[in-house]
């Protein structure tokens, strides 16, 4: 049972390293001068609706003004999605209470969470930055850095603020 066991930890281990490498290697290639976005114009809706189809499990909240489309690096944008719901999902203190919103004009993810400062909403889009207490929640600490990184290269304005016991993090196209 032991060597079977030590197997799994080191394959478990080997996956989580190769998770950081890879999403540092992204977050270096979007910082890097020769990198060009592939932009398109394509429908944001839908292309929500198929990533919360990995979500099927929480009952996501999904209201959007009908099929909302916009221009921008589709690729990207899906990182953008992936990472923000991710983040609502492992960091809601209720898992029903997720939801995101679309409109002609923007884009927002809202959970509720465990009350935060400005500052602390703001330290967010650092790389690495992880609370002590989330240590235990598998994750590095870059998806927020390469969300802003990736709403900045489009020119999205962008943010986080914290409201009446919720995160909502937001971009405008």
């Amino acid at each position: 049972d032991k060597p079977a066991h030590y197997c799994e930890v080191i394959n478990e281990q080997t996956r989580s390293m190769n998770m950081l490498a890879s999403k540092t290697l992204d977050y270096s290639k979007l910082d890097s001068a020769s990198f060009n976005l592939n932009i398109q114009k394509f429908s944001l809706t839908q292309l929500t609706s198929k990533i919360l189809e990995s979500y099927i499990i929480y009952d996501i909240k999904l209201e959007n003004d009908g099929d909302v489309n916009i221009k921008a690096d589709k690729k990207l944008i899906r990182c953008v999605i992936e990472n923000l719901v991710d983040n609502a999902v492992k960091y809601s203190t209720d898992i029903n209470e997720i939801c995101i919103k679309i409109t002609d004009k923007s884009f927002s993810v809202s959970n509720p969470c465990e009350e935060l400062t400005k500052e602390e909403v703001k330290d967010m889009w650092q790389p690495y930055h992880r609370k002590a207490e989330h240590n235990s929640i598998e994750g590095h600490g870059l998806g927020l850095a390469m969300v802003k990184n990736i709403l900045d290269l489009h020119k999205f304005k962008s943010g986080a603020k914290y409201l009446e016991g919720k995160i909502i993090f937001y971009f405008d196209y």
